[in-house]
C-alpha cells in the first residue's frame, strides 16, 4: 500500500523557507572552514586562494545545491510523493515557451534601468553594494561556466524548492493571488539583499503565476533559466564589447525615460501574463483533501510557529546583509 503524501500544506511550505534560510549559512560556514584548511595546508594565504574561479565556482555550485538537498530531504523525510505534488509531464506547447521567452526579455530589458534609477538612489544615501560577478565573463568559457552557475542551476533548484514547494504549499491555504504575493515576498527575502528585493518580488510572484497557470513546474525553471541567462550574455556583451544600455540617472531625461521604459514594460509584462492564462485555462478550486484540512487544524500551533520565526528571520538576515553592506 502506498501511504505517501499527495498534497502539500502552508506548514511545509514555512518549514522549508526557514529551512532556505538556515542551511545555505550551515553549508557556507562548514565550506568556509574547509577552506581554510585547504588554504592552510597548501600554504596559500587564504584571500588569494578563495579569488581562483574554481573556488568560487564550487562555492555557487554548492549554494544552488543547497536547495536542491533540502527539496530532496524533505521530500524523503516525510514521505511526499513527488508525482503527485510536483507535476512536469502535461501541458507543453510552443506557444507557452514563447511568452516565457517574451516575459525574460520584458522583464531583464523593461526593467533593467528601472533598477538601475533605484540603485542610484540607493547610492545617494550611501548603500553602494558590489554589482560584479565574481567570476569576469570575458571568454565564450568563462560564459558558459557562468551560465551553468547562475542560470542553469539556479533554475532548476530554486524553482522546486520555491515553487515545487513553498508556493504549492501555501495554495492549499492561501487563494492564488494571495499565495503568489506571499511566494514573492519570501523569494525576495530569501535573496537578503535590498538591491534584489524589488526585482526578486516582481520575477517571484510571475514565476509562482507561471506555475499556477501551466500546472507544470518546467515553465517556471524555463522563465528562471532565461531571465538569469539574459543578465549573463549581456554581462559578457559588456565585458567584452564594452556594450551598454543603462541611462543616465544624473539628468531629468534619463529618469524619466527609465520610468516610462518601466511603465510600457509593466503593461508588456500584463498582456503576456494575460496571453499565458488564454493559453492555460485552469481553474483555481480551493480544494484540499480531507486529510489533510485535518492535518492543518490539528497542526495550527506548529504552522503559526514555523510562519512567525521563519518570517522573523528572514526579515532580521535581510536587514543584517543590508546593514552590513550599507556600513562598509
Amino acid at each position: 500500500m502506498d501511504d505517501k503524501r499527495t498534497k502539500l500544506t502552508a506548514l511545509d511550505s514555512f518549514m522549508c523557507f526557514m529551512y532556505s534560510l538556515v542551511m545555505p549559512i550551515l553549508f557556507s560556514a562548514a565550506f568556509t572552514a574547509i577552506l581554510v584548511v585547504l588554504s592552510y595546508v597548501s600554504q596559500v594565504e587564504y584571500e588569494i586562494f578563495i579569488s581562483q574561479w574554481l573556488v568560487k565556482g564550487v562555492s555557487y555550485t554548492l549554494s544552488s545545491l543547497t536547495f536542491l538537498f533540502i527539496f530532496i530531504y524533505y521530500y524523503k523525510k516525510n514521505s511526499i510523493s513527488f508525482k503527485d505534488t510536483v507535476n512536469y509531464t502535461k501541458n507543453y506547447n510552443v506557444y507557452s515557451i514563447l511568452i516565457m521567452v517574451a516575459l525574460s526579455i520584458v522583464l531583464v530589458f523593461g526593467f533593467s534601468n528601472f533598477i538601475g534609477l533605484v540603485d542610484h538612489l540607493y547610492a545617494l544615501m550611501g548603500y553602494t553594494p558590489s554589482t560584479d560577478l565574481p567570476i569576469k565573463i570575458n571568454s565564450v568559457e568563462n560564459l558558459l561556466v557562468s551560465l551553468c552557475l547562475w542560470a542553469v542551476m539556479p533554475a532548476i533548484c530554486e524553482e522546486l524548492l520555491f515553487r515545487g514547494i513553498i508556493f504549492k504549499g501555501l495554495t492549499s491555504k492561501f487563494k492564488p493571488f494571495h499565495a503568489m504575493l506571499i511566494g514573492g515576498a519570501l523569494f525576495s527575502l530569501m535573496h537578503g539583499s535590498l538591491q534584489q528585493t524589488l526585482y526578486q518580488f516582481i520575477l517571484g510572484v510571475i514565476l509562482c503565476f507561471v506555475y499556477f497557470k501551466t500546472d507544470n513546474i518546467v515553465y517556471p525553471i524555463i522563465l528562471h533559466f532565461l531571465n538569469n541567462a539574459t543578465v549573463v550574455v549581456l554581462e559578457y556583451f559588456m565585458e567584452v564589447y564594452r556594450f551598454s544600455f543603462d541611462l543616465s540617472y544624473t539628468t531629468a531625461g534619463g529618469v524619466v525615460l527609465s520610468i516610462v521604459i518601466m511603465l510600457v514594460a509593466s503593461v508588456g509584462v500584463l498582456a503576456l501574463i494575460y496571453l499565458l492564462s488564454k493559453a492555460n485555462t485552469k481553474k483555481y478550486e480551493h480544494i484540499v483533501a480531507t486529510e489533510y484540512e485535518v492535518m492543518e487544524n490539528t497542526t495550527s500551533i506548529r504552522y503559526n510557529k514555523w510562519m512567525k520565526w521563519s518570517i522573523i528571520i528572514g526579515v532580521v538576515l535581510w536587514l543584517t546583509n543590508t546593514i552590513s553592506t550599507w556600513i562598509e
